[in-house]
């Protein structure tokens, strides 16, 4: 079974939100709501009545079957707020659902296929970026009500995990919980996480990638995928039990990863990883990495010898980097020297 089947089997009015509402809501916030803010607030049976509004066929079917389920569709999405900077170098968007005249639920959209969007993403290995900014002003500057709910996918779980740590005392006694579905962590994890780490919830899948990035001191639930690498974060590939997630256990291949990017993050300064980020977002901006379908072992490693930029160890760093994600991305593939991302498929998938 899939969120799908879920979604068929519950045509019940929401009395209580549970994690596959959750990841649905965070789907929604991919649906480029933006696009129609002067429609709002709108109902989602409403919103799914729009013609050529810009999402992916998996969202746009997802959107089909909840516009005419009684749990969801009378459900108003009241707000959206979206920015795209290239200087600022942003890609935020967040967007409100309101459950009932107490209950509200605040989604945040993962990276999109800008790469904008992509190179915010790097930018989290060295500091705070300006979604993380944006998702706590987001919800600081909501109305408070008496239960809040927040969640998000990938970079969105990350968002909704920053705005609840940090939001000011007023809303932030009003959260619920907060839903992260495969997000990364974080730097460093202060007082103000420990103040609201008990409401939050990680749902990764076995093999994850994204979400073991950085630290996050929390329970993590490890789903079962009907697929393995890149494609599990994809939540529609996420196995779903009756009206919960099939839960089962992080594989080898994740915890290698995890481990491997904990040890770049406590041996590469931040100054200097700022400065292996920025070389890497230069190369795609003069096509030297333009395709990642194309990228290779081979190629990997010629672009990092080549760099005047970065010193003999941080070149083998990142080379066993390299070698170990594209191993977790196909953990088909046995020889990652050999690999080609070619064989990936990466079609309507957002991170």
């Amino acid at each position: 079974m899939n969120i799908y089947d879920y979604i068929k089997n519950n045509n019940n009015e929401i009395k209580e939100i549970n994690e596959l509402d959750a990841m649905i809501f965070s789907r929604l916030s991919y649906i480029h709501i933006e696009n129609i803010k002067d429609k709002l607030p709108i109902s989602i049976n409403d919103l799914s009545k729009i013609k050529d509004l810009k999402t992916n066929k998996k969202d746009l079917e997802l959107l089909n079957l909840i516009g005419n389920n009684q749990r969801f569709k009378d459900l108003e999405i009241e707000r959206c707020e979206d920015i795209l900077d290239k200087d600022m170098e942003e890609q935020f968007t967040g967007i409100t659902i309101k459950i009932n005249s107490n209950t509200i639920f605040i989604a945040f959209r993962g990276t999109n296929k800008n790469i904008i969007g992509f190179k915010e993403d790097m930018n989290m290995c060295y500091g705070t970026i300006p979604s993380q900014i944006s998702s706590k002003d987001y919800l600081n500057s909501e109305k408070v009500y008496k239960n809040i709910y927040i969640a998000g996918h990938s970079k969105g779980g990350n968002l909704a995990m920053y705005s609840g740590i940090y939001s000011d005392r007023k809303h932030q006694k009003h959260i619920k919980k907060i839903y992260n579905f495969d997000g990364p962590g974080f730097l460093k994890l202060d007082r103000k996480f420990y103040n609201i780490k008990d409401k939050i919830i990680n749902y990764f899948p076995e093999s994850s990638i994204v979400g073991r990035m950085m630290y996050n001191d929390n329970t993590i639930y490890a789903v079962k995928t009907i697929k393995e690498g890149i494609e599990a974060h994809n939540v529609y590939n996420w196995i779903i039990n009756g009206n919960t997630l099939k839960i089962g256990k992080l594989k080898k291949i994740s915890n290698d990863f995890k481990s491997v990017c904990d040890h770049i993050l406590e041996t590469i300064p931040s100054s200097r990883k700022k400065i292996i980020i920025d070389y890497i977002y230069s190369l795609m901006l003069k096509g030297e990495i333009s395709n990642i379908k194309e990228l290779n072992i081979k190629k990997i490693k010629l672009l990092l010898d080549n760099s005047p930029k970065l010193t003999i160890e941080e070149k083998n760093e990142l080379t066993n980097f390299f070698k170990i994600l594209i191993k977790a991305m196909l953990p088909k593939i046995k020889k990652p020297k050999e690999i080609n991302l070619k064989n990936l498929s990466l079609k309507e998938h957002h991170k």
